[in-house]
This record gives C-alpha cells, sequence and structure tokens, in this order.
C-alpha cells in the first residue's frame, strides 16, 4: 500500500504515486515504514530515525542530532578548555620542579623514582593528546555549526563536489546554509547567543 500511495502533507489525502513527480514525493524510511523528515536519517544503531542526524556516537551511547547536538559541541569545547587548563597546571608544576632541582639529570633520575613527578609527566602527555584531537573535532562541528551542516551533509557534499568536477553535475547549492555564520549558528545554538555556553535546549529552527 504504501510503495503504490503517498500522503500529500499539505491536504492530507492520499494520492497515486503515479500521479506525482519523484521530486514532490516525500522520503520514506523502509526500515521505520514512515515517512523519513527532511534531515533525517535512518540509524541502524538506534534503529530508528534521528532528525538532523549528525553521527552515532558510541562514547554517548546514541546519536547526535536535532536535540542534542548543541550539547555535544559544548561538550566537546568543555572538555578541550578543561584539558588545557590542566595542560597549562601541569606544565607549570614541572616548570618549578626543575627550577627546585636545576639539573636535567637530577629531573630524569627523580622521575625514575618519583611516582608523582612520572604520574604528571603522563597526565600532561595525555592532556596534550586530548587538546589535540579533541580540539580537532570540536573545531570540525565549529565548522559545521557555522554552515548548518552535519556530518553526514557534509560528506554528501563531497560527493556532489566530486560530481561537480568530474562535470556530472551542473550546479549545486547546500539548501540550509543561511546568509550568515551568526545565523547559521543559532539554528544549532539558538537564538540568544549568550546562552550558548550554558547547557540548555532553545532552537528555533524545526530541524531544518
Amino acid at each position: 500500500y504504501t510503495k503504490q500511495f503517498h500522503l500529500d502533507g499539505e491536504t492530507g489525502e492520499i494520492v497515486p504515486k503515479d500521479q506525482l513527480d519523484q521530486k514532490d514525493m516525500p522520503r520514506w524510511c523502509h526500515m521505520c515504514a514512515q515517512v523519513k523528515p527532511p534531515r533525517a536519517h535512518h540509524c541502524s544503531t538506534c534503529q530508528r530515525c534521528i532528525l538532523k542526524m549528525d553521527h552515532h556516537c558510541p562514547w554517548m551511547g546514541t546519536c547526535i542530532g536535532f536535540r542534542n547536538h548543541c550539547h555535544f559541541v559544548r561538550f566537546l569545547v568543555y572538555v578541550v578548555i578543561c584539558t588545557f587548563l590542566s595542560l597549562i597546571a601541569g606544565c607549570w608544576w614541572m616548570y618549578e620542579e626543575y627550577r627546585e632541582m636545576g639539573d636535567t639529570d637530577e629531573m630524569i633520575t627523580q622521575l625514575a623514582s618519583d611516582y608523582k613527578l612520572y604520574m604528571m609527566v603522563f597526565a600532561v602527555v595525555a592532556s596534550l593528546g586530548v587538546v589535540v584531537f579533541v580540539g580537532a573535532l570540536a573545531g570540525y562541528h565549529i565548522n559545521g555549526i557555522s554552515t548548518n551542516k552535519t556530518t553526514i551533509e557534509a560528506m554528501e557534499e563531497d560527493r556532489l563536489c566530486r560530481q561537480l568536477t568530474r562535470e556530472q553535475l551542473q550546479s549545486y547549492r547546500f539548501p540550509y546554509t543561511l546568509d550568515s555564520t551568526f545565523s547559521n549558528a543559532k539554528q544549532t545554538m539558538g537564538p540568544s547567543w549568550w546562552l550558548w555556553p550554558i547547557p540548555w535546549f532553545i532552537c528555533i529552527s524545526h530541524g531544518q
């Protein structure tokens, strides 16, 4: 039945699909057996369609999408900031220890016997790795928010750009990117920029 007919979203009428152009028909999820909204994707792990899906995060145990993308970005930024402060504190502590010892060889000798210094060196190296890799991930998502694109949409756009390069596609414009970076960011983070650092969900869009 669903393969032969289409529910018109404006009139609420059931229309035979052969009377519609393909471009006018909404997407249909065969896994969920329901209409798939624009920018929604089916997650094979969550077993449902996710509105404005960015990706499935195994660390969070859920999908990052319309209702929690802003919280995910805040989490990444908070992790980078806190880890960077820990990195500075660790480097300062090691510098003070080096000043007290006054000799690099003595510091290396103490490193082998003093577990506190050993753990601090490990913490500094680990913090540096977190700042670099999580910072790169945060930067990627901030860039996506500034253009109002999810990770999946960015991958799709890369594929379309390759088609443009091969002249398989005449032109392409992402339909959800607005006029300014601030307008794009408001679609994910909310209308009030001073509330962006606060973990509070206020979205002005409907997943588009």
